[in-house]
């Protein structure tokens, strides 16, 4: 593909590629983002987002790699992180802010009430809009609250990325009003006297640039139309056998010994893979950690295999079968 990249994979592998040596092997769920493998279709997206300042909605079944895009982003390109996960209770302040009703009740029962700023807690977008002043929970600055927040980036660049993961699981409101503050960089504080949050520059002489947003759904529910117009949308289809292979590299070496080893992993697991049946890069990749650490071939009929994959694959399936 032919364009001007504001993110360059390639030319930001090696902010990554020492980490990556040292934490190759990781048991779980990675959550440090130092691993993921692009395609050009997901490279251009985030530089469309860069471009357009919108949104990135990123759908697809579980384990086709959406919510460990937002981290390895912002590692390649230096910015802060951070992230919500949305539940079913999710309100849209709770991307925002939120308020602990519960501790000022008590002190005021107790006669020991303090200023509403000490019990106002930054989320994500106050924290990619204004740090300085989420440390401050909204005060001014010859002003501190007893205890000042703690910024949850795990680094401190100048800009940053927000992950909003499965948005599908929300109320429908939440959605559409999230864009609001999304087009605008903005959002207001009522309890502080509806404080303007906004997205400013950590340096004054250079221009505000607002946080590049990722949001995930699993398509468990119809999103807005509204909401959907606004983003930058990519589908992330389950991965192909050439791909779990590749995932497999990335995370454990690529020497030809070790990928013969993981095609006959995913040729065992997943034997009509490419005439339509799904994968999941999480379950196998458990399955190759599991056969690495302990020794064991991928040999249908085997007990051991067997049983690896019936408890890491064919979960549902034995669950429906003992049902």
């Amino acid at each position: 593909m032919e364009y001007t990249k504001i993110f360059d994979r390639e030319a930001t592998d090696a902010r990554l590629r020492n980490s990556i040596v040292k934490q190759r092997v990781r048991l779980g769920d990675r959550r440090d983002g130092l691993v993921y493998l692009y395609t050009d279709d997901i490279e251009l997206t985030v530089n469309v987002g860069l471009a357009t300042g919108r949104p990135i909605l990123l759908r697809g079944p579980s384990g086709s790699g959406k919510s460990s895009l937002a981290r390895n982003v912002a590692l390649r390109m230096g910015r802060r992180y951070y992230e919500e996960v949305i539940t079913s209770k999710t309100q849209y302040t709770d991307l925002l802010w939120r308020f602990d009703l519960l501790r000022r009740f008590r002190d005021a029962g107790a006669n020991t009430l303090k200023p509403d700023a000490e019990y106002i807690e930054p989320r994500a977008f106050w924290w990619a809009f204004d740090p300085e002043l989420a440390g401050r929970r909204g005060l001014k600055l010859l002003q501190t609250p007893e205890q000042g927040p703690v910024d949850p980036s795990p680094t401190l660049g100048e800009e940053a990325v927000i992950l909003i993961d499965e948005i599908d699981k929300a109320d429908p409101d939440v959605p559409n009003n999230l864009l609001v503050t999304i087009g605008s960089s903005q959002f207001t504080v009522p309890y502080l006297n509806d404080l303007l949050v906004e997205a400013k520059p950590k340096k004054p002489e250079k221009e505000a640039v607002p946080p590049l947003v990722f949001i995930t759904s699993n398509d468990e529910r119809d999103l807005p139309n509204a909401f959907l117009r606004r983003c930058v949308t990519l589908e992330l289809a389950a991965p192909s056998r050439e791909r779990l292979m590749d995932i497999a590299a990335e995370h454990f070496g690529g020497d030809p010994e070790q990928r013969q080893e993981y095609k006959n992993i995913v040729d065992a697991l997943y034997p009509e893979l490419d005439s339509g049946a799904e994968s999941s890069t999480a379950e196998y990749l458990d399955t190759v950690r599991a056969c690495k650490q302990l020794n064991v071939k991928p040999k249908p009929g085997d007990p051991a295999w067997d049983t690896i994959v019936r408890i890491t694959v064919r979960k549902a399936t034995s669950a429906r079968a003992g049902a």
